[in-house]
């Protein structure tokens, strides 16, 4: 018998409008659908008021206790103090793609593009020393 995992994974996130002026911390097991209910307006509240759309900063949990502690304690944190967060992991501040849309952008690629994009990651590989 074959024994899958059935550990869940929770994300702490935060999303931005375009001019990346409004933030907004949430939590969820799927960081992409929730993206998405916010853009539906699936509830009426900041990140849709504030048109904040634009996952810039995602944070991994196995435990949701870990995940609810961590997301307090960002959003106890004040704009500038978020803003470095981010930039530690997002330096630009740009928005992350979903793997769908990672996948999509990839197949629409020439073979001669997917070698330059293969290339490029090898050299700027951290492990790589030059």
């Amino acid at each position: 018998m074959h024994r899958y995992s059935t550990s869940k994974r929770y994300y702490v996130y935060i999303l931005a409008n375009a001019e990346r002026k409004k933030l907004y911390v949430g939590i969820s097991n799927n960081v992409w659908r929730r993206r998405l209910e916010h853009r539906q307006g699936f509830s009426k509240g900041y990140a849709y008021e504030n048109k904040c759309f634009d996952v810039i900063y995602v944070e991994e949990f196995t435990r949701i206790e870990e995940a609810l502690s961590r997301e307090k304690q960002i959003k106890s944190y004040g704009r500038l103090k978020k803003i470095d967060l981010v930039k530690g992991a997002n330096p630009t501040l740009e928005s992350l793609k979903s793997p769908s849309e990672l996948q999509a952008e990839w197949v629409q690629l020439t073979t001669a593009e997917r070698a330059e994009r293969i290339a490029k990651m090898g050299r700027t590989s951290p492990t790589n020393e030059e």
